[in-house]
């Protein structure tokens, strides 16, 4: 074949690396709704000399002849415009943001309450007034927040929220 037409399995592959979703199914509609270019070619059976083979197999060869294969190809430059249609048209699906379970409290909510708290009473440091000079200080005051929305929190995730608003206040000041 010449170089513009390709084995199916490459024409798949390449629908496939571009993003088109069954690929394999997709390949096949568009080849019945004439949308991909496709040409069958038969190849002639192994070549076995008829002399030799009617010697082995006498009068079962016509029977016992293997057919001929066959092979689909597709024209390479109709599945480039078909896959880049199709991109062209495939909806936008956007990815969750987050896996998992939803986050029981608003940790977002209570990091802009803890940068409004420091930026008043200042950053919990050695520098600062005792209740509000250490990391376990913003824990206390991460329990305090859960616990009038009725919720608890568990120190260790109370401990990691409290690391994570403390250094993230010191990246942004």
């Amino acid at each position: 074949m010449s170089e513009d037409w390709i084995s199916v399995t490459e024409a798949v592959t390449r629908a496939t690396l571009d993003g088109i979703p069954d690929a394999e199914t997709a390949l096949h509609d568009a080849t019945e709704r004439g949308k991909v270019e496709t040409r069958i070619v038969e190849d002639e059976a192994p070549a076995i000399p008829d002399a030799l083979a009617e010697a082995i197999y006498g009068d079962l060869w016509d029977v016992l002849r293997p057919p001929p294969s066959r092979q689909v190809w597709v024209k390479r430059s109709s599945l480039s415009a078909w896959i880049a249609d199709l991109k062209d048209n495939m909806p936008l699906v956007s990815k969750p943001e987050r896996r998992g379970r939803k986050a029981k409290l608003p940790w977002e909510d209570y990091y802009e309450a803890f940068a409004a708290l420091c930026d008043v009473n200042g950053f919990p440091d050695d520098k600062n007034v005792d209740g509000w000079s250490k990391q376990a200080d913003v824990e206390r005051w991460i329990n305090e927040q859960a616990q009038k929305e009725k919720k608890t929190v568990s120190e260790s995730r109370a401990r990691e929220h409290a690391s994570t608003f403390m250094k993230r206040y010191e990246a942004d000041n």
